[in-house]
């Protein structure tokens, strides 16, 4: 037994090469991303009567487009990363360089998927605090503007230093698998 998972003709080389021990993580991983789904999932078609009734027909203001934005990009972005898990983007004649970009790719929408559910929660505080200021024009001004003044700044140092992390993380991956685990 070389402590490793056998090499089977559907996994990919990443994931045949790993201890056994780490694959009992991912395992783990997977349950628990499918267990969370399964409750976004089951959560949308719960409340999707009473998301048709006052949501779809009320009036466009930012706290529809935050709801409705929130809501169908972590679904969407839920199911990016499951269908990613199973192995459904995996193809075994893609070359290294193809490998590479998937990866690059992969990491960018999680990157971007993170932040933009961060930003969501923070204009989300944004409005109710302005809720409860009484709408006053210049205390949503005030508050809008402290959240969009360091914005690029703020953005593009995220995205660099995550994108830098996760594509050396994602291209070494089998090296940094086995050094961790």
């Amino acid at each position: 037994m070389t402590g490793l998972v056998s090499q089977a003709g559907s996994m990919p080389p990443v994931i045949s090469n790993i201890p056994i021990s780490f694959s009992g993580h991912l395992w783990t991983r997977h349950l628990a991303s499918t267990a969370g789904y399964t409750l976004i999932v089951y959560d949308y078609f719960l409340t999707l009567s009473q998301e048709i009734e006052y949501i779809w027909g009320a009036k466009w203001t930012p706290a529809k487009v935050l709801y409705l934005i929130n809501r169908y990009v972590l679904i969407g972005t839920q199911t990016f990363i499951l269908m990613e898990h199973t192995g459904m983007f995996y193809r075994s004649h893609r070359t290294q360089v193809d490998f590479l970009q998937f990866c690059w790719e992969y990491t960018l929408v999680g990157i971007l998927s993170n932040y933009f559910t961060m930003e969501t929660v923070h204009l989300s505080v944004l409005l109710r605090a302005w809720t409860v200021w009484g709408f006053h024009r210049g205390s949503f001004l005030l508050l809008r503007y402290e959240r969009i003044c360091p914005y690029p700044t703020r953005l593009r140092r995220h995205l660099k230093i995550s994108a830098i992390l996760f594509h050396i993380v994602c291209t070494f991956g089998n090296v940094f698998y086995m050094f961790t685990w």
